[in-house]
């Protein structure tokens, strides 16, 4: 008789938490969500200001502000960066305009962090009078655009 009792309040267990417990996907996704990866702009042009148009994808909450990045200033974007090589991507997108107010053309930048951000990439498309590189410094990428010089 006692092992009957035991079973049935068993069975009723796992029927209450199935039926009231929380999703484990759910729960399992929030604690996924650990951390971030730093990527700074930096506009080392001598002529040329960045105003931002948009902003998509997995950026940090509550996300970027729109902003003017001047010749020689520099912006901050925080992208969400997950455990176990999850992939995520963030764009910020851009008009650029030289200094007396000619648009030049547009600039996007892609942010992908994989692995909590240990990897990482930019992808970064610009008018031709700009070239654009990257480098890790104090923990954040650096995505360095500067002045195209002419072709002789």
């Amino acid at each position: 008789m006692q092992l009957g009792l035991v079973l049935v309040l068993f069975i009723l267990l796992v029927i209450v938490t199935s039926v009231f417990g929380c999703n484990s996907l759910e729960a399992e996704e929030d604690v996924s969500i650990a951390a971030s990866k730093g990527f700074v702009l930096q506009n080392r042009t001598s002529d040329y200001t960045f105003v931002s148009t948009a902003f998509s994808g997995d950026f940090e909450s509550p996300g970027p502000s729109p902003n003017t990045v001047s010749p020689g200033g520099n912006y901050r974007f925080e992208v969400v960066a997950k455990f176990f090589y999850q992939t995520t991507t963030a764009v910020a997108q851009y008009v650029v305009y030289s200094t007396g107010g000619n648009r030049i053309g547009t600039l996007s930048l892609t942010f992908e962090t994989r692995n909590s951000g240990i990897d990482w990439r930019v992808y970064i498309g610009r008018p031709s009078s700009i070239i654009g590189d990257t480098n890790l410094y104090n923990g954040a990428v650096n995505v360095i655009l500067r002045d195209n010089p002419p072709s002789l």
